[in-house]
């Protein structure tokens, strides 16, 4: 069920969505505007993570790599869209102190 604040979110969110989709890729930058955008709404770092991943849905970009698989020398391709969400911590805003 889509709320109010979502609504809300997704329209202030909107100019890096259409960034994203327009390069058909988005990188460390794209991530820190959005977190700049819902900085100081005192959303805890799960809900973040649920924003983000979300503005990473709607724009349908998709982020390949290759993994390698360690009982051989075969590499794999495989999705890395949402591994940003490992590393949030590191970004300026992500934890907002009290």
């Amino acid at each position: 069920m889509v709320t109010l604040e979502d609504k809300q979110i997704e329209i202030d969110l909107k100019d890096i969505e259409n960034t994203i989709r327009n390069k058909n890729k988005f990188d460390r930058e794209d991530i820190q505007k959005a977190l700049d955008k819902i900085y100081g709404k005192k959303y805890n770092p799960d809900r973040k993570k649920e924003i983000l991943k979300n503005l990473i849905e709607r724009t349908s970009v998709k982020i390949q790599g290759i993994q390698t698989i360690f009982n051989g020398n075969e590499l794999e391709n495989v999705d890395k869209t949402y591994d940003f969400l490992k590393d949030l911590d590191s970004y300026r805003g992500f934890i907002e102190e009290e």
